[in-house]
């Protein structure tokens, strides 16, 4: 064999490596290119899940700010109906006061009235004991003034003659 048979046996051989090499490699870009397309297809599919969740997010963000805004305005609304009502309650509790003052001011009349109508039953009942007393010393005196005119009587029609009896 001869040099220029064996430098076409070694190009051979280089050409058989180099096609078995490109051979490997179409097969290797192959493989790269379809795990490329399949890194491609998530991508662009994990892009179209962050467009959603973006717009997921705005729209939780929008539904948020109304139930804010109606929070707002509930607690806006309850804190005018407390003061109200805080101001009405203070009010009622006023007029209960005054209406309570009245009520003392009428018992201290009332008492103030009972004790003189029962100091004036007291004197009244004193003064009616004191003239029972003194009617009953009287009726003492009229019957004994009664007895002693009965005597007297009795002498006197003892005294005169049976003719001049009345």
């Amino acid at each position: 064999m001869s040099q220029s048979d064996d430098a076409e046996a070694t190009a051979r051989a280089v050409l058989d490596a180099v096609v078995s090499l490109n051979k490997v490699f179409n097969e290797k870009v192959s493989t790269l290119s379809g795990g490329l397309d399949r890194l491609m297809s998530g991508i662009n599919q994990l892009s179209g899940n962050v467009d959603t969740f973006h717009t997921n997010m705005i729209a939780k963000i929008s539904q948020l700010t109304e139930a804010h805004s109606r929070l707002t305005e509930a607690h806006n609304k309850l804190t005018e109906a407390h003061n109200e009502l805080r101001t009405s309650v203070f009010s009622k509790l006023d007029r209960v006061q005054g209406t309570i003052e009245l009520v003392k001011e009428d018992i201290n009349v009332n008492f103030a009235s009972s004790y003189t109508a029962v100091s004036n039953a007291r004197s009244g009942r004193e003064e009616t004991e004191n003239l029972a007393q003194i009617v009953y010393a009287m009726q003492r005196q009229y019957k004994l003034l009664a007895a002693q005119l009965e005597e007297l009587r009795k002498d006197r029609l003892d005294g005169q003659r049976p003719d001049e009896k009345r």
